[in-house]
């Protein structure tokens, strides 16, 4: 990863596997600051609202173009297999749950086959729209949204939420 950010931001230099995001970004440093990093963080903000747009950009590219693909793969494995470890802490039957970056739906599916209410949010139209052919199910909504603002999903509560394999 630190290399991709290096390739998007050629003022970044990873030191053993971390980047100074603020650094990369030239944020301003803020004298007397609380932050830990001595950061405005309000410029902060700002700042990474600015890194995810340019970065979510080229993500989304990524994904729209790769959608078929990627689908074949995430659909070639069961949730059951790749969820084991969290299906004992899933929420009652009935419950409201968020899918981000539900890319090809396999999750979301397959939680309203198990009896939730699933909101699934996915930024890339491609994907968004393979999914809900891939799995026609009127228990699972819809959503184009993205990290890190989900701005669509500001009303709303869930029982749980699932993040998976989102970068």
């Amino acid at each position: 990863m630190s290399q991709r950010i290096g390739a998007a931001f050629p003022a970044c230099s990873p030191h053993q596997g971390v980047v100074d995001v603020a650094s990369c970004l030239g944020l301003p440093r803020a004298s007397g600051s609380r932050d830990p990093l001595g950061l405005d963080t309000r410029v902060w903000r700002e700042g990474m609202a600015q890194y995810h747009r340019q970065s979510s950009r080229r993500s989304l590219r990524y994904y729209e173009g790769s959608a078929e693909k990627l689908a074949a793969q995430y659909e070639s494995v069961a949730f059951e297999q790749v969820h084991a470890g969290i299906i004992d802490l899933l929420p009652a039957k009935g419950a409201r749950i968020l899918d981000v970056g539900a890319g090809s739906g396999r999750d979301a599916a397959a939680l309203a086959e198990l009896g939730y209410r699933v909101t699934a949010v996915e930024p890339a139209e491609g994907f968004r729209l393979l999914a809900r052919k891939l799995h026609p199910d009127d228990r699972i909504e819809w959503l184009d949204d993205a990290l890190p603002f989900l701005s669509t999903l500001e009303a709303r509560t869930f029982d749980f939420v699932l993040l998976s394999a989102v970068w």
